[in-house]
């Protein structure tokens, strides 16, 4: 139905960001690695494996975290531990501080993938789950293709460690507005 579909927008959005805020390490750790940090070439890929790596560990703990947590405050949970990796990075002086920024950027998207899937699962009825998952896979791949097209005028006014500066303000804001929601519905029930 509309409303059903309607109510599916937040969750294609959701996708969207994410992989906005994803495809920000392949796409910009290596001008960071490499320009600014004087990096090889194998550190890249390196910081990037230690954060699949990570991605992987956190997502066979998300049936544990989603029982304690549901999906809503585990996303505000995830947004503070993307902020804290994506300062990490912003501030990082040698490739040491972006192993550390792996560990909750690692546990925030290995969360988000497995999160996001089984809230868009809970929301459709089976009959129409292809549909809505190709739908969620369309917004993802999107949010990939936009990722360096939105930040590379940002990347050129305040450089790359001063977007993943502002990048972590801004998901710091959407996890205390996602926090304050959940107070507030707790406070109207």
């Amino acid at each position: 139905t509309k409303t059903q579909q309607k109510s599916l927008w937040p969750i294609y959005a959701t996708g969207f960001f994410v992989m906005v805020l994803f495809y920000m390490l392949p796409t910009q750790f290596p001008y960071l690695i490499m320009d600014q940090l004087k990096g090889d070439p194998s550190d890249i890929g390196m910081v990037i494996a230690a954060s699949m790596l990570i991605n992987a560990i956190a997502a066979m703990q998300y049936a544990k975290l989603k029982a304690i947590f549901g999906f809503t405050k585990l996303f505000a949970i995830i947004f503070l531990l993307f902020g804290i990796g994506l300062m990490v990075i912003a501030v990082a002086e040698t490739i040491l501080h972006l192993y550390a920024s792996t560990i909750f950027m690692g546990i925030g998207f290995g969360l988000t993938m497995v999160n996001i899937n089984a809230w868009l699962l809970s929301e459709v009825e089976a009959s129409k789950r292809g549909k809505a998952t190709g739908k969620l896979t369309s917004a993802m791949f999107l949010g990939q293709f936009f990722s360096p097209i939105l930040f590379e005028p940002i990347v050129v006014q305040i450089e790359i460690q001063g977007l993943f500066m502002v990048m972590a303000f801004v998901v710091w804001i959407v996890s205390a507005v996602i926090f304050a929601k959940l107070k507030m519905s707790v406070h109207q029930a």
